[in-house]
C-alpha cells in the first residue's frame, strides 16, 4: 500500500483531502459537543492563568517591598530570616548600637505585627473588619515605608495610615476615611499597590502607633540598614555580626530570597495540584471528542482505509482537527 501511494501522490493527496473533509463534517455534525469541548478547554486554561496570576501577585509584592534601593541590610532576631514569618523581637538598644557602626548611613526600626482594622459603621453600612499585616516605620521618610502608591501619600505621623487598595476595597473605605486599628482611630492618607500577599494585605503606619497597637515597648521586629556608598553590603553585614553576635544579619538579596521561599511555600503545592487537574480535565474532554468522532464515522473511516489510506494518516487527520478545537478553546 505504501508503494502504491508513493507511485500516485496525486491520488493519495485527494484521499487525504477526502478524509479531512469527512472529519470536518463529523465535527460540524456534532456542534454542541465541539462547543462544549472548546468551552471546557477555555475554562481549564483560564483556571491555570488565574492561579498563576494569584501566585504572581504576592511574589511581586514581597519583591517590590524588600528589594528597594537603600534597604541594604536586614537585621532581625535569631530564628527569623524572612518577612513573611517572624519570631521574636529585638531590643531598641540594638538599633542605637547599629547606628554607631562605621559604614552605616541610616538605620531604622520596622515593626511587623498583625492588627485588626475595622471600618466605622454608618446608618446604612455595617462595620467591616479585617486582620492585616501591619508594618510600622519611622514616619514620614524612614526606611521600610510603602514603596508604590495608587493615590495619596505616606503617613506623616500618629493617626495616619497607608492601606493596600485591596484591603480598602474589602473595608469599603476610600482615601480620607477613618478606620480603627485595634483601638487606635486612624485616617487613610494613602492607597498602596503591590502590597498584597493574597492571604493578607499590608498596612503602613507610624512606629510609635505600632508599638501602642501591638502592646510592645522599646522593641522592633527588624532593623533596616543603609550602607555608606562604596561599602559592600557583605562587609557591613560582617561588621554588624561582629558587634552583635547573637542576632541574624542578612543582605537584601538573601533576605528577599528567603521571603520569596516562604511566600511560595504555601502556594506552590496547591497551585501544581490544581494546574495538573485542569490539564487532565482538558485532556479528557479532548479524548471524549476524538472517541465520539471515531465512533460516529467508524464505517466511513473503515471505507477510506479499504481505499488505501494508511492508519497514520487517518490518525493525523483526527488529531489535526481535534487540535484546532483545543487551540480555539485556549485562545478563547
Amino acid at each position: 500500500m505504501a508503494a502504491y501511494e508513493t507511485a500516485d501522490p496525486v491520488r493519495a493527496t485527494r484521499r487525504f483531502r477526502s478524509l479531512s473533509s469527512l472529519i470536518r463534517r463529523a465535527v460540524h455534525a456534532r456542534r454542541i459537543r465541539a462547543l462544549l469541548t472548546m468551552i471546557g478547554v477555555a475554562t481549564s486554561t483560564l483556571l491555570v492563568l488565574v492561579l498563576f496570576a494569584a501566585f504572581r501577585n504576592p511574589v511581586l509584592s514581597v519583591s517590590g517591598y524588600v528589594a528597594r534601593p537603600g534597604c541594604d541590610i536586614w537585621v532581625m532576631p535569631s530564628g527569623t530570616d524572612n518577612l513573611v514569618r517572624t519570631a521574636g523581637f529585638l531590643p531598641i538598644s540594638v538599633l542605637m548600637g547599629i547606628r554607631e557602626i562605621e559604614g552605616v548611613t541610616a538605620a531604622d526600626p520596622l515593626i511587623r505585627v498583625f492588627v485588626r482594622v475595622s471600618s466605622r459603621p454608618g446608618p446604612a453600612a455595617p462595620e467591616r473588619s479585617l486582620m492585616l499585616l501591619a508594618l510600622g516605620f519611622r514616619t514620614p521618610d524612614g526606611l521600610g515605608g510603602p514603596s508604590e502608591f495608587v493615590s495619596g501619600r505616606a503617613p506623616r505621623g500618629v493617626g495616619e495610615i497607608a492601606l493596600d487598595r485591596a484591603a480598602a476595597f474589602r473595608l469599603h473605605a476610600t482615601l480620607g476615611d477613618t478606620v480603627r486599628v485595634n483601638t487606635q482611630v486612624c485616617r487613610i492618607v494613602g492607597m498602596t499597590r503591590n502590597s498584597n500577599v493574597l492571604v493578607s494585605q499590608f498596612l503602613f503606619f507610624d512606629f510609635d502607633v505600632a508599638e501602642h497597637a501591638s502592646g510592645l515597648s522599646d522593641q522592633t521586629s527588624f532593623v533596616i540598614v543603609r550602607a555608606k556608598p562604596g561599602l559592600s553590603a557583605v562587609e557591613l553585614a560582617r561588621r554588624i555580626r561582629d558587634e552583635f553576635p547573637g542576632i541574624t544579619v542578612l543582605s537584601d538579596r538573601a533576605f528577599l530570597d528567603n521571603s520569596l521561599r516562604e511566600t511560595a511555600a504555601g502556594f506552590l503545592p496547591v497551585l501544581l495540584l490544581i494546574v495538573t487537574l485542569g490539564v487532565l480535565a482538558s485532556a479528557l474532554l479532548v479524548a471524549l471528542l476524538v472517541q465520539g468522532l471515531v465512533e460516529d464515522r467508524r464505517s466511513d473511516i473503515a471505507l477510506l482505509g479499504a481505499m488505501g489510506v494508511s492508519i497514520p494518516r487517518i490518525g493525523a487527520a483526527v488529531i489535526l482537527h481535534s487540535g484546532q478545537l483545543v487551540l480555539t478553546g485556549t485562545l478563547l
